[in-house]
This record gives structure tokens, C-alpha cells and sequence, in this order.
């Protein structure tokens, strides 16, 4: 045993091995302790916040995803509500009476007939007649 004059600080007595030898014997995973816990409960904890980190990520990416659907989905409704609306108007002025004579005239080679044109059968008379 050393002993120490009482007037100096007291110091503990280390054996001079070296600073090799020192720091080879810590430990280098000492740094990245923190990322491992050694406890279960810590492992358990640090997989269900991966996890849910996890699934927020997927859901964030699958609600974009749906968002970009609706809209073009949203869009794609209001087309066809104004080709619906423009359909409607189409067919509104087909069936005028005007209209339905003009396309007869073109596709069918109809005319309307003039009144000395059309003939009624009179049964009693047995013949056919103009109609006035």
C-alpha cells in the first residue's frame, strides 16, 4: 500500500498499462447503444413504432393515390353530364317535325305528298279516291 503525504489531493494509484489498452477494451458498440436496447420491452416498443411508421407511410401513399382517383373520376362525371346535356339537345331538335322531314327527304327519298296525291280506297264506291 501507498501512502500519501496528507498534503497532496489524494489520488487513486493506476497502473500505466498504456491509452492502447485502455480504449481497446471499451466497448464500440458503446456509440450505437442506444439504437439497440437490450431490454424486451425496448425491442417491443421500437418495433411498434416501426411499424406504425410503416403504415402511416403506406396509408399516406395509398390516400394520394385515392385522391387523385376521385378527381379524375369527379372529372370524367362532369363530361359526361355535358355530353349528356349536349345529347339531350341533339335529339330535342331531331324530333321537331321540320327536322324528322328533312332527314326522311335525305337518308329515306320521302316527300310529303301533295293533296291530289293521296288516294282513299271507298269501299262502298269500290274505287279509289283523292282526298280533299
Amino acid at each position: 500500500m501507498i501512502i500519501h503525504n496528507s498534503a497532496q489531493p489524494y489520488t487513486r494509484p493506476v497502473a500505466n498499462i498504456g491509452i492502447h489498452q485502455t480504449l481497446s477494451g471499451k466497448k464500440t458498440t458503446e456509440l450505437l447503444g442506444w439504437l439497440k436496447p437490450t431490454q424486451g420491452t425496448g425491442r417491443l416498443a421500437l418495433v411498434i413504432c416501426l411499424a406504425t411508421v410503416a403504415v402511416n407511410l403506406a396509408m399516406g401513399g395509398y390516400s394520394g393515390h385515392l385522391s387523385t382517383a376521385t378527381a379524375e373520376l369527379e372529372n370524367h362525371r362532369h363530361e359526361l353530364i355535358d355530353q349528356n346535356i349536349t345529347l339531350r339537345a341533339m335529339r330535342a331538335s331531331m324530333m321537331t317535325p321540320l327536322a324528322i322531314e328533312r332527314v326522311a327527304g335525305e337518308k329515306l327519298a320521302l316527300q310529303k305528298a301533295d293533296a291530289n296525291q293521296i288516294l282513299v280506297f271507298n269501299s262502298s264506291k269500290r274505287r279509289f279516291e283523292t282526298l280533299q
